[in-house]
Formats: structure tokens, C-alpha cells, sequence
């Protein structure tokens, strides 16, 4: 990971700290559990109740809700999981049932909690003391703008520079396509950064591009996840004592029609509801051009690529705009189904078992190795 999306983190768990005065939710919590016994039913209900409402205003609005699965994960395995907002809200809402005040928790444990929370933070904050120091910077995004990351797995371009090329090519075609619908101008992709790791490439885009991009992202991992069902289907099929005949004689270029299919029902969709500023002529011609760049993604991504606004950018999508069912849907995207169908074509891939740029490739590939491999 990026020195500078680690300072993105660590200041976004402070500023998340400030936003929702964490620690005096906790001191309240304290306060509570110290008092309860001195107070009515009513009294503890009452107290309780606001404690929790607090707690679950964490919960639902935290920025760590809409973070890239691949940028969360490792943070809630991290020695820093039991400060994460929502978890010291789960913890509080946990430890106090609303009418047994007996088994509240303890203000002992409480305070236990609230140590290591103060202690955790004081080392974030070292950290970016000695990040300021050493000249490491958070990257900013440009006002106006969002960023958007395309991440390639090694694995899909058989760790080789001109497959590495090719792939992000086909991202940038795709992506430039889109920015054209939403803007009316077709600029080249500027480049925020690219990781050295596993390659993440940041690309900037204006802030109205966003609900695009997610949409049609969410369009292709469903139709990923449909290829690599089948694909998976057949292959089991074939790999069964079925007699022969009895196997549907489905190949690489009946997959390729039903992903083609799919990709345009979706565009003509999206279309529509897209107020873009190109005239009808135009439109025609990037409709076309969207459905091809589409099927490519399509591949990629059954293969093991992922899209997802930076960690930069999370912030932006949380601040109230004029369009508020936009945003709304901007956030449900980022924070629940992207993931969940991210993880169904994850899990699917495993279940594939197979070297990923087999699997998909580039469009000169086709997907007969895996549809023979048996169990």
C-alpha cells in the first residue's frame, strides 16, 4: 500500500474521531454504567437510548463504510480493527441491553477500552507527525474531481509488461467512454498515482462521473458473475458421470452472445437515465462504442480486476448535494452491493481453480481451458 493512502487512513480514523466525538461517547458510556444503579427504569432507558442512538449514528454514517474492500480488509485485520468507529460503536450498543442493567457492561471494562482507544490514537497521530517530517503527503484530489481506482491483479496479465498495457488500455478506453457520456468532452485519463505492488492505477475524473462508473461497474460484476456460473456449471457437468450426450454443447461463443446481450440491455438502461450533454448522433455512436468497451471489462473483471472510488475520494460522496437520491444511491452502491457481488465473483473464481489470465485473458482468448477442466 501507497505511503500516502496510509496517511489517507490514518487522518480519516482521527478526522472520523472528531466527527462523531468518539471518546466522549465512550465517557458517557462510562458515566452510565458507573450510574445505573442509582437511576429509575425511566431514567437508564432514557440515557441508554440517546447512548445507542449515538452509537448507531456511527454505525450508518461512518466514511469507513464506503472504503475499497481491498483497502478495508487489511485494515480490520490490522492491530487498529477495535478502534475503527463502528466497532467501538458495536461495542457499545453490545454492552448495554436496554432493560437489564445488571448485565450492562462494566465501567471497569469500559475504561479498559477507552485506554487502548487514546493509546492507538496517540501512535496514528506519531505516525503522521513522522509522515509530515519524512515529506509524505495525503494526495489531494482535485476540487471538483474523483478519483477512481483501477486495480489489476498480476495474475491477469501473467505478471507481463505488455499484458499489463493492454489491460489498463482497455480501462482507459472504457473509462474515457463514460467520462464523454456524463461531460461531453472525451480528455485523456489523468493519472493520480499507480502503486507498485499489486498495480492500483488512480485515475481523475469529474465528481458527476461517479454514479456512472459505479452503475456500470455494478452491471458488470452481475454479468460476471453469470459467466463464471456457467462456466463453472458446464465445467461440473462435463466433469460428471453424465453419458455424453446428456451435456448441453454450450461453448466459448454462446457465452460470449449472452455477456454481449447482457452489456446491451444494461447500456440502453443506463442510457436512459443519463442527462448527458451530446447530441443524438453522438450518443449513438458511444452507445456502440460502450457495449464493446463494456464486454471487455466484463472479461477483466471475471478474471480478478476491480473498480472503486479512492479512499480519497470517500469523503466527497458522503457531503449532502442537490441531488440527494443520486448521492444516496452513490453511497448504497459503494457500501453494500458492490461488495457483496465482489465477493460472489471472488468466490467463484476460487471455486474455478484455475491461473486467472486463462481464465478471461484479453479478447483474443477464449474460455475453453477452464470449460474443459474437470473435478
Amino acid at each position: 500500500m501507497l505511503s500516502s493512502r496510509l496517511v489517507a487512513v490514518a487522518e480519516d480514523i482521527l478526522s472520523e474521531y472528531k466527527r462523531f466525538a468518539i471518546l466522549d461517547v465512550l465517557k458517557n458510556a462510562s458515566n452510565i454504567s458507573v450510574n445505573r444503579n442509582t437511576m429509575n427504569d425511566q431514567q437508564y432507558l432514557q440515557q441508554v437510548t440517546a447512548l445507542k442512538t449515538a452509537a448507531g449514528e456511527i454505525i450508518a454514517g461512518t466514511i469507513f463504510l464506503t472504503y475499497p474492500e481491498d483497502l478495508l480488509a487489511p485494515l480490520q485485520q490490522s492491530e487498529f480493527r477495535s478502534v475503527l468507529p463502528a466497532r467501538v460503536a458495536q461495542v457499545i450498543i453490545g454492552g448495554f441491553p436496554d432493560r437489564s442493567r445488571t448485565s450492562a457492561i462494566s465501567s471497569a471494562e469500559l475504561n479498559v477500552h477507552l485506554a487502548d482507544v487514546e493509546n492507538a490514537l496517540g501512535v496514528i497521530r506519531g505516525f503522521l507527525e513522522f509522515a509530515r517530517r519524512f515529506g509524505i503527503e495525503r494526495y489531494q484530489i482535485p476540487e471538483g474531481k474523483i478519483g477512481i481506482d483501477v486495480r489489476l491483479p498480476r495474475s491477469i496479465f501473467n505478471n507481463e509488461l505488455s499484458g499489463f498495457r493492454e489491460k489498463l488500455g482497455e480501462f482507459d478506453r472504457f473509462l474515457k467512454i463514460v467520462n464523454e457520456l456524463n461531460t461531453g468532452s472525451r480528455e485523456d485519463n489523468k493519472i493520480l498515482y499507480i502503486s507498485t505492488s499489486e498495480p492500483v492505477t488512480t485515475l481523475i475524473f469529474a465528481a458527476g462521473v461517479a454514479w456512472s462508473v459505479l452503475k456500470l461497474y455494478k452491471l458488470i460484476l452481475e454479468i460476471a458473475e453469470k459467466q463464471l456460473n456457467l462456466i463453472k456449471a458446464i465445467r461440473d457437468l462435463r466433469g460428471s458421470e453424465l453419458e455424453e450426450d446428456a451435456v448441453p454443447s454450450i461453448g466459448d461463443e454462446h457465452i460470449k452472445r449472452m455477456v454481449e446481450r447482457l452489456v446491451a440491455r444494461g447500456i440502453e438502461d443506463l442510457m436512459a437515465n443519463v442527462n448527458s450533454p451530446l447530441d443524438a448522433g453522438r450518443l449513438n455512436e458511444i452507445k456502440t462504442e460502450l457495449k464493446g468497451a463494456t464486454v471487455l471489462i466484463v472479461s477483466n473483471v471475471a478474471a480478478g480486476a476491480r473498480l472503486a472510488v479512492t479512499a480519497e475520494s470517500q469523503r466527497d460522496l458522503l457531503i449532502p448535494s442537490s441531488d440527494e437520491g443520486v448521492r444516496h444511491e452513490i453511497v448504497a452502491l459503494n457500501t453494500d452491493h458492490l461488495k457483496r457481488l465482489e465477493a460472489k465473483v471472488e468466490g467463484l473464481l476460487e471455486a474455478l481453480d484455475g491461473p486467472r489470465h486463462a481464465l478471461i485473458g484479453s479478447s483474443k482468448s477464449d474460455n475453453s481451458e477452464h470449460l474443459n477442466r474437470t473435478s
